[in-house]
């Protein structure tokens, strides 16, 4: 049975992930961005320290992929979780994560995102597009 103190942090987790008003729906009738959220929330009452995320933004639309990339930086900043995700979303990577580890025949690089527009291994990565 959950506690007062367990159901304070679920509701602090449904509203930092901006699930208010859709908390009492199924999972099965949420949007692939609502649903993407609420598996953050969970993890988030959980309290888990680090997330590891495949492809988080897949599925989602344009508008909905940047929120929720917003999202996972302020988590990482303000509630100091660390989050490795694996994306194909390079400008996205580039506007909000800190750092990026390239991950290249066996070879591992990681770089801080201001850097790597100059870097060699990401000019490869993008294909020299961004």
């Amino acid at each position: 049975q959950l506690k007062n103190e367990n159901l304070e942090i679920i509701n602090q987790s449904i509203e930092i992930c901006g699930l208010k008003d859709f908390s009492n729906l199924p999972l099965n009738e949420l949007s692939d961005g609502l649903f993407q959220k609420s598996l953050i929330a969970k993890s988030l009452a959980q309290q888990t320290p680090v997330l590891l995320l495949d492809e988080p933004s897949a599925y989602l639309d344009y508008v909905s992929r940047y929120e929720f990339f917003k999202m996972l930086r302020d988590l990482a900043e303000k509630k100091n979780k660390c989050i490795l995700a694996s994306s194909h979303d390079l400008d996205l990577v580039l506007r909000y994560c800190h750092s990026i580890l390239i991950l290249d025949e066996g070879n591992a690089e990681q770089i801080n995102t201001s850097d790597a527009i100059q870097n060699k291994s990401f000019k490869k990565l993008s294909g020299g597009y961004i």
